[in-house]
């Protein structure tokens, strides 16, 4: 499944907090990631990786990936 159309209907959120996001703009499979934040390295082409500034409450988003 190619996840790009996801992705890009995503980038408006760049530097807002992942509350900003609407549930139901969230794709079904993703995961939000700190810069300290422990991941599996498997690969998911279906998952959105949320990519946060920090891990603390004023994080924002800095970017999304897939996999």
């Amino acid at each position: 499944m190619n996840q790009q159309p996801a992705l890009q209907s995503l980038l408006p959120f760049i530097g807002k907090p992942v509350s900003a996001i609407p549930a139901n703009q969230l794709p079904q499979i993703h995961r939000v990631l700190g810069p300290n934040s422990m991941m599996t390295m498997d690969f998911n082409p279906e998952r959105v990786n949320i990519h946060l500034s920090s891990d603390g409450k004023d994080a924002v988003i800095q970017k999304f990936t897939q996999g």
